[in-house]
């Protein structure tokens, strides 16, 4: 028996609102192209003022990033 809020569109846009992404491919941002390379965590030290804990968010990105290309 399928539970009545899977069937409630609120509910399961989330999963299917890649649909109305753009084909087309998008221009590269410009302006970046003779930065150096850094970590992330360099790379976020200067939203961890307005971002709260987002040194844990980099943290759990690597740690699934790393889950997934040794689960493969």
């Amino acid at each position: 028996m399928v539970p009545e809020a899977y069937n409630n569109p609120a509910n399961t846009a989330k999963f299917s609102n890649f649909i109305s992404e753009p084909d087309q491919k998008l221009p590269h941002i410009q302006g970046f192209d003779n930065e150096p390379l850094v970590s992330l965590e360099e790379a976020v030290k200067p939203l961890e003022s307005i971002v709260p804990q987002v040194d844990r968010m980099v943290y759990t990105g690597k740690t699934n990033a790393n889950h997934q290309k040794t689960s493969r």
